[in-house]
């Protein structure tokens, strides 16, 4: 379970129910040939699970407003049977690519995605890169908690920065 937990981190929160979560892929949870990576890309798409890391789903909500964007990260745009998907991510700067799989952590007490998901139909391109995300990092728990420029930049590669609200006596000025 190393790719959800990382054993030096304390286990906050929920985060112990977690480790019930079983790998599955799409093929056994829709049927094979009865999802898609993405079919209508939509900022409502995204569902939240039990990972903390809204800040990323955030970026991805704001990037599938223009759906280009989403398809842009991926390097391969189709539901292959090997199960394995290409993500390009700005690391450091630098254009990386990530590869993952499509086994994903599973709530089966829940019956559904142990962490993000497409609100609407069976796609799967939400799931895919949070785990990518996850990877980048080392692990689920590892994503939980951040900040929006800190996932914008590495899923856009153009230059972010962070503006506190409540720093700035003219609201106006900031927008």
């Amino acid at each position: 379970m190393t790719s959800i937990f990382d054993e030096s981190l304390p286990k906050r929160g929920g985060i112990d129910s977690w480790g019930d979560f079983v790998w599955k892929r799409p093929s056994e949870i829709y049927g094979e040939g009865n999802f898609t990576l993405y079919d209508h890309i939509d900022p409502g798409d995204i569902k939240q699970g039990k990972c903390g890391d809204c800040y990323f789903l955030s970026c991805l909500s704001s990037l599938a407003e223009n759906p280009e964007r989403i398809q842009d990260i991926f390097v391969n745009d189709f539901v292959n049977k090997a199960g394995c998907y290409a993500i390009n991510f700005y690391i450091c700067g630098e254009k990386h690519v990530v590869v993952v799989d499509d086994r994903l952590p599973y709530d089966a007490a829940k019956d559904r995605w142990g962490f993000s998901r497409s609100s609407t139909g069976n796609e799967i391109w939400v799931c895919i890169l949070e785990k990518a995300w996850a990877k980048v990092y080392g692990s689920y728990q590892r994503i939980e908690g951040g900040m929006c420029d800190e996932a914008l930049h590495p899923l856009t590669g153009c230059p972010t920065k962070n503006f506190i609200h409540d720093e700035w006596k003219n609201k106006d000025r900031l927008w």
